[in-house]
């Protein structure tokens, strides 16, 4: 039966409706109700109803109690679920209550579905798109509409001062000792939150400096590590037999390279990085890849007790 409801506005069902000459079948039921359930699977499903419903209507399954179920209660008082109308130019035809015998249902809807035996001779054709029906269908549905949304906002709005009026005559039934003790609750239970709220946030702060400091150290690890060294000047017969090349990787990643005699110093090396290098001035240590590093000691002693080879690659890593 799925397949076979509007999924549509009823508006737009019963302007459908009038335009194709078709029944409005308006299924009301309700929530796990076992006779709704028969209904829909057995009676609506007959060999003789389904055809009918399916060709020659349009049909609405409303759920009682709804704002559309209630629209139904301009034709017809509101039964117990479930129930079936049939409208057909905004007049009733029949309906089917919870109360309708088994025996009549079928024969009861049939009648009310079958197609009227067409008079001998049609009378003219009236050329208004629109009938009076229709308007009068279309103009009850926006009237109720209109009704339900203001009685809505009427027992909304009644609720609000209903809500607002007990918590101002609990207020005025407060002794002035139980008054000031909900008011000294109240101080307290925001002051635990703004400390709370104060505290989550340094440590909100304090966990994105973490991850800024891990992403920098990441980055320069990346770029000492990650671009090579060029190759100019590698192969070692370039070099002279008492000279040492050395490449020099800065802070931010850049590269700087000189040639040395074996019996400079390292400390030497140093004074020369810092003429030349362009990574600023913060301090720094030599580390000779992948993890030796040389100490203050180290900076007296020359390139060659220090055994460095023909072709050095140092890496400036902070102090």
């Amino acid at each position: 039966m799925e397949d076979v409801y509007c999924k549509g506005s009823i508006q737009q069902g019963s302007a459908d409706a009038m335009r194709d000459d078709k029944y409005l079948v308006f299924f009301v039921a309700g929530e796990n109700c076992w006779r709704s359930m028969k209904w829909e699977s057995e009676n609506l499903l007959d060999g003789e109803i389904f055809p009918l419903l399916k060709e020659s209507s349009i049909i609405f399954k409303l759920k009682a109690g709804s704002p559309e179920a209630g629209f139904l209660s301009m034709f017809c008082p509101v039964e117990q679920a479930p129930y079936l109308v049939v409208l057909k130019n905004g007049s009733l035809v029949t309906k089917l209550t919870s109360d309708t015998p088994e025996t009549t249902f079928v024969p009861s809807l049939k009648s009310a579905l079958s197609p009227a035996t067409p008079p001998s001779s049609p009378p003219p054709s009236s050329p208004s798109t629109s009938t009076p029906s229709q308007n009068t269908l279309s103009s009850l549905f926006a009237d109720r509409r209109v009704r339900l949304e203001q009685q809505q906002k009427a027992l909304a709005a009644t609720a609000r001062e209903k809500k607002a009026a007990e918590l101002k005559r609990r207020q005025n039934n407060l002794t002035p000792d139980r008054k000031r003790y909900v008011e000294e609750q109240t101080r307290r239970i925001a002051a635990d939150k703004a400390e709370k709220d104060r505290i989550l946030l340094a440590l909100e702060n304090d966990r994105i400096e973490r991850e800024a400091r891990e992403q920098r150290k990441r980055e320069g690890r990346a770029a000492v590590f990650s671009t090579p060294v060029q190759d100019v000047d590698r192969a070692e017969e370039k070099v002279a037999f008492n000279e040492v090349l050395v490449s020099v990787r800065l802070l931010h990643g850049g590269l700087i390279k000189a040639r040395f005699l074996e019996g400079k110093g390292l400390g030497e090396l140093r004074e020369w990085v810092d003429e030349n290098r362009t990574d600023g001035t913060e301090a720094y240590i030599f580390m000779q890849p992948p993890d030796r590093k040389f100490s203050a000691l180290d900076e007296n002693k020359s390139l060659k007790e220090l055994k460095l080879p023909k072709l050095t690659n140092l890496v400036l890593v902070h102090r």
